[in-house]
């Protein structure tokens, strides 16, 4: 199987996982939200230039073989060396699952944890999807077949008014899920970690969990919506829900688990 290196991904090189990449995976760049709705439209583009250089085989001359061709697509995640993850998406009995493999045992235990504590939680408007421990060092997790709110944003799916209406809600939502102002909260609550669709959240990636203040994960959520939109953060807006002591006090939290992850 011929796979395809681009930054820190591998990627079989057949079309329906190009197809999954280009949607599921592919970062997209924070733009001003007036060039939003350019972006939407060079995506078409950009996916017809990538079918062209697939069914003119010129992705084989990018192309090699690997050893290990038990996976679809692999992304090296970021972190110390100790702490380094690898992201591996797989197709297992017709269902794409993906799997997560640490050194760092500590990765497997705090998403368990937090997936157990609100996976039976019922709450209407967020869920999360199935975690399933494979070993100490390994994590299966169900694959949404969609692209996450992050990229909905960038790609200009929504104006700023549907998104603070959704922000509203979520908080709601999220506030319902955790039930106290001081519990096991996400840690890394950005749009590149929560989806949305058929009116509901769905909300990955436990790996930064622990106890502490539930308004850290609405002001993370909102200040990478902010910046995912505009660009830049807007405080204008951030300062309608956080005063100026919450918000220095969350900018020290979120430096602090951002350090941890690299010692």
């Amino acid at each position: 199987m011929k796979y395809i290196f681009f930054k820190k991904y591998i990627i079989s090189c057949d079309i329906k996982t190009l197809w999954i990449f280009y949607n599921c995976f592919l970062p997209r760049p924070n733009l001003y939200f007036r060039i939003n709705k350019l972006v939407l439209f060079w995506e078409k583009i950009g996916w017809g230039l990538l079918l062209i250089l697939y069914y003119l085989q010129i992705l084989k001359f990018f192309s090699q073989n690997l050893e290990d061709t038990s996976f679809l697509i692999k992304r090296l995640g970021l972190g110390s060396e100790e702490k380094k993850s690898f992201i591996y998406l797989k197709k297992v009995s017709q269902k794409y699952i993906i799997i997560k493999k640490s050194k760092d045992k500590e990765m497997v235990t705090k998403n368990l944890e937090f997936y157990k504590k609100y996976s039976s939680k019922e709450c209407k408007f967020i869920s999360l999807p199935k975690n399933k421990k494979i070993d100490d060092n390994t994590l299966s997790v169900e694959f949404l077949l969609e692209q996450n709110f992050a990229t909905k944003i960038r790609k200009g799916y929504f104006n700023w008014e549907e998104l603070e209406n959704l922000y509203i809600e979520f908080v709601k939502a999220l506030r319902d899920l955790y039930g106290s102002e001081k519990t096991l909260i996400h840690g890394d609550l950005t749009p590149d970690n929560v989806y949305f669709f058929n009116k509901k959240f769905y909300i990955i990636d436990y790996n930064e969990s622990h106890i502490y203040d539930i308004r850290f994960d609405e002001y993370l959520f909102l200040t990478r919506m902010l910046i995912d939109y505009y660009g830049s953060l807007k405080e204008s807006i951030l300062y309608k829900y956080f005063n100026e002591k919450d918000v220095l006090k969350f900018e020290k939290h979120a430096i602090k688990i951002k350090d941890e992850r690299f010692i």
